[in-house]
């Protein structure tokens, strides 16, 4: 049984500008492959997950404030703060230094996200009615995270440095990436039933498996990803839609590397889905 209270508010200074707060409490619970005994082998990567069942749920405490600029019915400028605070989170790390291929779920005593968030849209009408149907869009995340380690974690690193190397009580946070973008093109017609999407995402690289004693940490390395859409309505009730996407455009690979102390980054995997191109067609009883 756990409480959960939530409060926010919004506060209009001028016209079409609001300033925003929220605070509330979450959770996350460990999935049933984390809290089993399971023992599962991944033929592509070459690692072996090992279920952990004395992990517990995650609590967190979330602040957000944000300052936004309404322009027009569809456009908006905004600037937002967050920080989150966790206990008991759960990181996936190497199982021991003698099985560096095994990986395991762990729960850790604290870990915190602090950040800043920058977003806009904007339609292209007030340059012409020519272009009144494209907008343009994208927010920037930037965020520093932090956990305290345990000190069998911070004894082992310690153990292990290089000449040189300074260690701290404290590094990033398993899964969160320092930075992330995400930009879009979009044209829409409502009148012919067209929609068309331009996006491009990336993530800064971040931490993917937490190393252990003389085993480095594993990084994910940044993926650009740059997919496209069109969609087009057909009938006049818009109950037919054809849709038509090809994804990873830039055919990038989903790099992980060895990283540490001193040294160059070393391939630890590499997977290359090249582009995917889908056609779909969906009904709408309306």
């Amino acid at each position: 049984l756990d409480f959960l209270p939530s409060i926010s508010f919004v506060y209009s200074i001028i016209k079409d500008l609001n300033l925003r707060g929220n605070y509330s409490r979450t959770l996350a619970r460990p999935s049933f492959k984390e809290k089993s005994g399971a023992q599962i082998y991944d033929a592509i990567t070459q690692l072996t997950f090992l279920g952990n069942l004395d992990l517990v749920e995650t609590n967190i405490n979330n602040y957000d404030i944000r300052l936004e600029k309404y322009i027009g019915s569809k456009d908006i400028v905004s600037v937002s703060g967050f920080y989150k605070d966790f206990s008991n989170p759960i990181e996936l790390v190497s199982f021991s230094a003698a099985s560096p291929d095994n990986i395991t779920p762990r729960n850790v005593d604290k870990a915190s996200v602090l950040g800043v968030e920058f977003e806009v849209r904007k339609n292209l009408a007030f340059i012409s009615d020519k272009v009144k149907n494209i907008t343009l869009g994208g927010n920037v995340t930037y965020a520093k995270s932090e956990v305290e380690m345990s000190e069998e974690e911070y004894e082992g690193r310690l153990l292990y440095a290089r000449d040189g190397e300074t260690v701290s009580k404290t590094r990033p946070f398993q899964g969160q990436a320092p930075f992330m973008i995400n930009t879009f093109v979009a044209f829409s017609h409502f009148d012919k039933g067209i929609d068309v999407n331009l996006s491009y995402n990336v993530q800064g690289k971040s931490l993917a498996v937490v190393g252990i004693s003389r085993i480095p940490d594993i990084y994910n390395n940044p993926f650009h990803n740059l997919s496209f859409k069109a969609s087009k309505y057909i009938g006049e009730k818009r109950m037919h839609q054809l849709s038509f996407t090809v994804r990873n455009i830039l055919s990038s690979n989903r790099e992980r590397v060895y990283s540490s102390f001193g040294t160059e980054d070393e391939l630890f995997s590499s997977f290359n889905q090249n582009r995917t191109f889908s056609i779909s067609y969906s009904f709408s009883l309306k």
